[in-house]
């Protein structure tokens, strides 16, 4: 039998879990202390992923010398991502685990609630920016003093003349806050399509220069806004702030989580 499988263990709902104390010896870390911090990484990507983390690690006595998590199928794939490659047993436990490995990458928007929209489309949001920003500098030519203007172009269009300013007074949020982390799901879908479009367009046309760029920023934003009003949906200004930020959201699970123990860890989870 594999050795993963021998440590394989099902909760009272008939789900398999790990525990961590006995994964950490098979992969071949000496102490818990160390092995904690792969966990807490492999926390922050489930975190990140939009899922809802206390379903894949329900830790166990939290604060105690014999502190120890149950791992879902998933969590140990994300552990065994996040741990030291060098180790041998390493590289199986990423074969065995991967069987399942795209569980949480899969998962459809239709799947989470308003929270969890909210971190996978921001996380979304923002690899488009950095494709758009990629796009902007090679096929508009922009320089890093260029970029606070051509977006602020994509989203004047948009958010009918809004700057990125404006969007942050509306949104009623201090200086130096992001205002894509302080969107609702709906209002970063609609800036994941602008940015998506922008780029394709910048691609295709390859102005040259800052101000064709802007010009297709603007006109890409304009496009989908008219797109919304044709549609008769909310304006994305006009679209309610969240009480949270997302790195709130982010520290509130987190804190949450370790909190612990999740007497219902898995209930109705399908794997």
């Amino acid at each position: 039998m594999n050795l993963f499988d021998e440590i394989r263990k099902w909760n009272e709902y008939g789900n398999e879990y790990w525990n961590a104390r006995e994964l950490l010896q098979i992969l071949g870390y000496k102490s818990y202390k160390n092995f904690k911090s792969v966990i807490n990484l492999s926390l922050d990507a489930c975190l990140n992923s939009g899922r809802a983390a206390d379903e894949h690690f329900a830790i166990l006595y939290p604060g105690k010398q014999w502190e120890d998590y149950q791992l879902s199928r998933y969590a140990c794939y994300l552990v065994v991502i996040n741990a030291n490659s060098r180790l041998k047993t390493v590289a199986k436990a990423k074969e065995y685990f991967a069987i399942h490995a795209r569980i949480g990458e899969s998962v459809g928007a239709d799947e989470l609630d308003e929270n969890g929209k909210r971190i996978k489309f921001r996380n979304e949001l923002k690899s488009q920016h950095q494709q758009l920003h990629s796009a902007a500098s090679r096929d508009g030519q922009l320089k890093p003093e260029d970029f606070a203007i051509f977006y602020d172009h994509g989203y004047k269009g948009l958010y009918g003349g809004l700057t990125a300013q404006d969007i942050a007074y509306r949104k009623g949020l201090s200086e130096g806050q992001n205002i894509s982390d302080h969107m609702n799901s709906d209002e970063l879908a609609t800036n994941i399509f602008r940015a998506s479009l922008a780029k394709q367009r910048l691609e295709k046309e390859k102005p040259g220069n800052p101000s064709g760029a802007n010009r297709i920023h603007y006109e890409v934003g304009s496009t989908v806004r008219g797109l919304l009003e044709s549609q008769g949906l909310t304006m994305p200004e006009d679209q309610p702030t969240p009480k949270w930020s997302i790195a709130q959201l982010l520290g509130k699970k987190k804190k949450k989580l370790l909190q612990g123990p999740q007497m219902e860890m898995f209930e109705d989870e399908e794997v």
